[in-house]
């Protein structure tokens, strides 16, 4: 802490204080771009993964999981080259996910 005076007036300066400012103002600027990134890999993925990867996470079994991979719908995104894009873009999400301190749709994006 600075304390610097004049004649007229003791003015207290706290460092801490624009410090502390910035810390919150980069926190939002990294949630929102945290955001935009988790938005933009989930494009990536069939629009029935995140309803059935997110909408209970804890619950997801192997047994659900080759389920769902194999339904009709989605098993396009299974096979040649798109696979690699969708296994990235998982991974990627999970990260994000595990950033943001939500572990259980982290996990369940790594399955």
């Amino acid at each position: 802490m600075v304390v610097s005076s004049s004649r007229t007036n003791i003015r207290v300066i706290n460092p801490m204080t624009k410090t502390q400012k910035r810390k919150t103002r980069s926190t939002v600027q990294s949630s929102e771009q945290m955001r935009k990134v988790i938005e933009r890999h989930w494009e990536l993925m069939p629009q029935q993964a995140k309803t059935f990867l997110l909408e209970s996470p804890d619950s997801i079994d192997l047994r659900r999981l080759v389920k769902f991979w194999s339904s009709p719908t989605v098993v396009e995104y299974t096979r040649g080259e798109i696979t690699a894009g969708v296994c990235g873009a998982s991974w990627c999400l999970a990260l994000s996910y595990l950033k943001l301190g939500k572990v259980q749709e982290a996990r369940a994006l790594t399955l």
